[in-house]
């Protein structure tokens, strides 16, 4: 049996080897690791010369894609030797990528294809055969973006904890009514340049928090390969339906991997104040079935919103919507003729209540993935958990599902989060919940301002 003083070297090797019990050269077993184990310097360079095993397993069946022998490794002294190092540092970074790559696709459609399969989709002469066709070439496109994604969301989540440890940092992918509604809203827009097929987001406190994580992604990112492809100011420029926020788009770069170059990632940056907007419209959209955040639906909706907007925003000390009053007593007074009249408060207050949660308490407990399906004619949200390693069957799942719910009410989305409890405070619309914009509502009627406590 192999002596685990062979296997030292690789501290992380117990992450890999679970399906993984003897070695695949000379099949002898594998002991299990003891608890601790020294982490090896991965910054030595690493030479030729890997020594061979009793049965002839070398770097060569690396390459192969099989697991190298650790026979004859034995350490020098009671330490691991240079070769030993070498050939434990070899294996780990390999069985590293190897592990993470598994379960994330890659693009398999020329972007000319991607782009006829975008047009397709909001054609109104394609055939039942070509849609589900366009349908299986987004999809690819769609979930290809994980990767990227996943990389961008995990440098958010640091920098964003590092500012305020109580940020929330969520991805999600996009969903097919959004991208056929963005593809018939701008007719020159191709399937490729979409820019937030994939997207993160960052929920923090205010808008010092939000400016110095922004500051450090545009002034103290050096080294990073991802290029900038384009910035969204919409704090200091809002948005005319009330939009506030701040989106950086980036092209990923890889030196190891060019399948995924050039696909964009949006990171969006808010507050708590601008999310509660953002998820109050996204409410109301739903239950009216208008598209209120990209400015269509009903003139009086519009008009609320847009002055909400505003009303944040001089709390926040930044610029008001365009075409909004700038004057507090003005604002407040159009405001709540407003939110009287389209009986806000009681609206979004009947959505909460009307909502019931299925699915969480059987979520898993290493779920990473969420499928959620809000159908409001029910009153109910359905939420699926999946696993890291299960990302293709959550994203077949997620296409079949927008197959089914295409021509009636209910909506559906496949996000990432910490969990359910993150989930819901990072897309509280798919819980139908407007409890904070409620609040500030209520409070700017009565008080003419607005806080966060």
């Amino acid at each position: 049996m192999h002596d685990w003083r062979e296997f030292r070297a690789t501290r992380y090797w117990r992450e890999f080897r679970r399906s993984r019990n003897s070695c695949r050269t000379c099949r002898e077993a594998v002991p299990p690791p003891p608890e601790r184990q020294r982490r090896p310097d991965f910054s030595r360079r690493h030479g030729s010369g890997l020594p061979r095993c009793s049965s002839g397993g070398t770097t060569s069946t690396l390459k192969a894609g099989h697991e190298l022998c650790f026979a004859k490794l034995a350490p020098v002294g009671g330490y691991i030797n240079k070769n030993s190092m070498r050939l434990a540092c070899v294996i780990y970074s390999t069985r590293q990528i190897e592990y993470k790559m598994a379960y994330y696709s890659k693009p398999e459609y020329s972007r000319r294809e991607v782009n006829r399969a975008g047009e397709i989709l909001i054609s109104d002469d394609a055939t039942l055969a070509e849609k589900d066709n366009a349908l299986l070439i987004i999809n690819n496109w769609r979930t290809s973006h994980n990767f990227p994604l996943n990389t961008f969301q995990k440098r958010l989540r640091r920098t964003a904890k590092s500012i305020n440890n109580d940020s929330l940092v969520a991805q999600r992918i996009k969903r097919l009514a959004s991208i056929k509604l963005k593809l018939e809203r701008f007719p020159g827009m191709n399937m490729a340049q979409i820019q937030d097929i994939g997207g993160c987001r960052a929920i923090l406190k205010d808008v010092t928090e939000v400016d110095k994580l922004v500051n450090i992604y545009k002034h103290g990112s050096r080294g990073i390969k991802h290029k900038i492809h384009k910035e969204q100011d919409y704090i200091d420029s809002p948005k005319p339906s009330g939009y506030r926020g701040i989106h950086l788009i980036y092209k990923y770069r890889s030196d190891k991997d060019k399948d995924y170059d050039d696909m964009r990632i949006e990171i969006q940056v808010r507050t708590l104040m601008q999310h509660a907007w953002a998820t109050a419209v996204e409410i109301v959209g739903t239950f009216i079935k208008q598209s209120l955040k990209s400015s269509q639906g009903e003139e009086d909706w519009l008009r609320f919103f847009a002055l909400m907007g505003s009303a944040m925003a001089i709390s926040e000390g930044k610029p008001t919507v365009p075409d909004t009053p700038d004057d507090i007593k003005q604002l407040r007074q159009e405001i709540t003729r407003l939110a009287n009249k389209l009986d806000v408060v009681g609206h979004l207050t009947t959505f909460r209540k009307s909502i019931e949660v299925l699915g969480g308490e059987r979520r898993l407990s290493n779920a990473h993935y969420y499928l959620i399906e809000l159908d409001p004619a029910a009153g109910r949200v359905i939420i699926k958990s999946y696993a890291q390693t299960q990302l293709a069957t959550a994203s077949a799942d997620y296409l079949l599902l927008e197959k089914r719910i295409a021509n009636d009410t209910r909506d559906a989305v496949l996000v990432s989060a910490d969990s359910v409890e993150a989930l819901k405070l990072a897309f509280p619309n798919y819980y139908l919940d407007a409890d904070f914009f409620l609040e500030q509502l209520r409070q700017f009627t009565t008080t003419g301002q607005l806080s966060l406590f």
